[in-house]
């Protein structure tokens, strides 16, 4: 659902040709204006503004400033009042209104947004994400200086300059199966940060670019009971119908449980994987919704219902992406697409909570570092020879192994040792991009674990995962535990290095007696082997006896055999080139490969 398209060169044909593609994804309001060289266009899927001064692009009561939003802000009318603007019908009006006055208050809105906008006055190009990144936005530098910004890459695309693959965003897919912050698999296409606001200013070059950070909202002091609650109605608030994404973990289940308490009946949807392996979240789901009373639906998904869904995915993200949980849930968004128009998900909690299998392995490594290294490495080593791939053993490795950057890439999954036979170069620069930030925070393993789930995981990973998924299925998520309040009372919880997110389950017990929750927060399980074995032989078969074929444009290096290896012994890793190749597919044969044999 490409919802937001806006080009500094309004002149080229290829621009006007993405306009009748964000016609067709949008039923709810659609706005083109062309000012000052630009052009804007914009649909959106309405859940809220549903009245015609909702209608985009807005413009400032001076007429100053003209934007496109995709999103919505939750605290629309406090902060209308806050700042003397009674009257404003849409979020995207407030924000105009906003950028006329004072960039530095955009720190007082709640709610998830991803803008752009020209200020006439000052000649300059304005554009944010909302502070998580809970809304996608790229730009794409063309030669000429002119920028294309878009909710998505996929009309960016349609601009021959955009097609050049980059080597560092496809090595870190390779090696992570996703790009990292600020990356795509295009050179000239780039992720927007989250929670700045970037300017572009018109020079004689082109455009010339700085970055702000809005002033943050007051701190918050209310306890994470009265947070969750309050986030919770806000999150509700709707002319549509809102439902829930319920699966066996606390997250999902304490929202279905406030919105139970919000409104009278409330339905709910879980994913059931028949062919999948053992432990399914689907009996828990089933028992926690009669104790809630909500109308609820499973929804089975077979391996193909999947492979479908990868498809369609590809289609809506754009590169090439390899985390298997947005498989389910893609199809559970087409299979309830057709009746709802919002639903509640859980994002967020696993980062605030400590809910990842990372966070008890970081409450380890510095146990680890009392055996000295050689047998540490050694062991690792051994470990690493006889392990059939999956997260478990690779966070073993890392204990093992203990500290460095090679046990850090380990516990986060990533395939150093593989990229670096790949490419020495690219290991290095991925090792940068990852490295930088996060390892450097303050409060130990599990500082860092956290800085990492803020900085990269959460955007660039399960941010991106329910965002295609859901736009796939027409819908609009919701998610309350990424909200300021929810966020700022979390962090005064402490954080319990055992992947059960205990503040969130201590809750539920005591609201929801006969509550059943597993014994970690796993989620569903994708059988990924049995997947690609059937519906992606065809792409990966060579690539299963040399697993860099699909690579051999890019990579010109010879083949160790390290790959081969990997890949024989990793159903993720064949997973990762089934993707890579799907995507390429979708995409077509004239994606420039580019040929990166460097010394």
């Amino acid at each position: 659902m490409p919802e937001v398209f806006a080009t500094t060169d309004a002149r080229r044909w290829r621009a006007r040709s993405v306009v009748p593609c964000l016609k067709q994804r949008g039923s709810g309001a659609f706005g083109e204006v062309e000012v000052d060289g630009l052009l804007f266009a914009h649909t959106k899927l309405n859940t809220l503004e549903l009245d015609e001064p909702g209608r985009q692009p807005a413009t400032s009561r001076d007429g100053r400033i003209k934007l496109l939003l995709n999103g919505e802000i939750y605290n629309l009318r406090h902060v209308g009042r806050q700042l003397g603007l009674d009257g404003l019908c849409s979020g995207a009006q407030l924000l105009a209104e906003i950028l006329a006055r004072d960039p530095q208050q955009l720190g007082l809105l709640r709610g998830m947004y991803a803008f752009v906008a020209w200020d006439s006055e000052a000649q300059q190009l304005l554009a944010a994400r909302d502070p998580f990144g809970i809304k996608s936005l790229y730009v794409l530098r063309h030669s000429s200086g002119e920028l294309s910004l878009a909710s998505q890459i996929a009309p960016l695309l349609r601009d021959p300059e955009a097609r050049h693959v980059d080597h560092v965003g496809l090595s870190t897919y390779l090696a992570f199966g996703h790009t990292g912050p600020g990356l795509t698999s295009f050179t000239a296409v780039s992720k927007l940060a989250p929670g700045c606001l970037h300017r572009w200013r018109r020079c004689s070059v082109g455009y010339e670019r700085s970055a702000m950070m809005p002033t943050p909202s007051p701190a918050v002091t209310g306890d994470l009971e009265s947070a969750l609650h309050d986030s919770v109605r806000a999150h509700l608030r709707a002319d549509k119908e809102v439902d829930t994404f319920l699966g066996s973990g606390a997250e999902s289940t304490l929202l279905t449980y406030l919105a139970a308490q919000e409104r009278r009946q409330v339905r709910t949807f879980t994913v059931s994987l028949p062919e999948g392996p053992e432990g399914n979240e689907t009996a828990i789901a089933s028992h926690n919704a009669r104790l809630i009373g909500s109308d609820h639906t499973v929804v089975p998904a077979a391996t193909a219902d999947l492979a479908r869904a990868a498809r369609l995915f590809l289609r809506e993200h754009g590169e090439p992406f390899a985390d298997a949980a947005m498989l389910p849930l893609t199809h559970l968004s087409l299979a309830v697409g057709g009746t709802s128009r919002g639903v509640l998900c859980g994002d967020g909690a696993k980062e605030l909570f400590g809910g990842h299998a990372r966070y008890r392995v970081s409450n380890q490594l510095p146990r680890s570092r009392l055996l000295p290294l050689p047998r540490r490495q050694r062991a690792a080593n051994w470990w690493g020879l006889r392990r059939g791939g999956g997260f478990g053993k690779l966070a073993i490795e890392a204990v093992l192994a203990g500290g460095g950057f090679r046990s850090h890439s380990a516990l986060l999954d990533g395939d150093l040792p593989l990229l670096g036979a790949l490419d020495p170069i690219a290991r290095r620069d991925v090792h940068a991009l990852t490295s930088s930030g996060w390892r450097t925070s303050a409060g130990g393993e599990l500082g860092r674990a956290r800085r990492y789930d803020s900085d990269v995981w959460l955007p660039n990973v399960s941010l991106q995962k329910t965002e295609r998924s859901t736009m796939a299925g027409i819908l609009k998520r919701r998610l309350p535990f990424l909200d300021h309040e929810v966020t700022t009372a979390a962090a005064r919880e402490p954080l319990v290095a055992d992947a059960s997110m205990a503040p969130l389950r201590r809750l539920l017990t005591q609201w929801l007696p006969g509550v059943q929750l597993p014994d970690r927060e796993n989620g569903v399980a994708v059988d990924v082997r049995t997947l690609v074995l059937r519906h992606f032989v065809r792409q990966v078969e060579h690539q299963l006896v040399d697993p860099l074929a699909a690579l051999s444009q890019w990579r010109g290096r010879p083949d160790d055999g390290q790959a081969r290896r990997r890949a024989e012994r990793s159903p993720s890793f064949a997973f990762r080139l089934a993707m890579l190749d799907e995507w390429q597919t979708l995409f077509g044969n004239d994606l420039i490969w580019e040929h990166v044999c460097r010394a």
